[in-house]
């Protein structure tokens, strides 16, 4: 799986990388402003942001505080602290993913869709429902590992 994402989140840069570049070339050289491209700007941004996170996520190459780091791995506070750490993330997350299913649901009820190109605004949706559900399982599966490694 985490090479899927990292060919997907490669994939989506890289493709997000062309559309800008093709929207400048359009724009300004060629004076052919083409609206639609911000729609798929966006909807790639979003995909590359989600399927980034769940690889960092997959990695466990997240940004986090020292505070741990200064503990002694021997002392009695970092077991605690590593647990409150991975419980407010984890809590965090699932509520996130929550309201992201939701509003996942709602847009496939109503068939919304985008105002140039008419795509189904699910596209755009299920972008953060899937990177925070992948987020939940692969913090799920460290504390899983966590747990085995007593």
């Amino acid at each position: 799986m985490v090479v899927t994402l990292t060919v997907a989140s490669a994939a989506f840069t890289f493709t997000l990388a062309m559309i800008m570049t093709a929207q400048v070339i359009m724009r300004y050289l060629l004076n052919l402003p083409f609206l639609g491209i911000e729609e798929i700007s966006i909807l790639f941004a979003q995909w590359t942001y989600f399927t980034a996170a769940a690889l960092a996520s997959a990695r466990q190459d997240h940004i986090v505080g020292g505070f741990l780091a200064l503990l002694d791995a021997e002392s009695w506070w970092h077991r605690p602290a590593r647990a409150l750490s991975i419980s407010v993330s984890l809590a965090v997350l699932l509520v996130s993913l929550f309201y992201a299913v939701e509003y996942l649901s709602f847009t496939f009820s109503t068939d919304r869709r985008s105002p140039y190109l008419g795509l189904p605004s699910t596209l755009w949706v299920a972008a953060p429902a899937f990177g925070l559900a992948a987020m939940c399982a692969y913090e799920l599966r460290t504390v899983w590992r966590g747990r085995q490694s007593k």
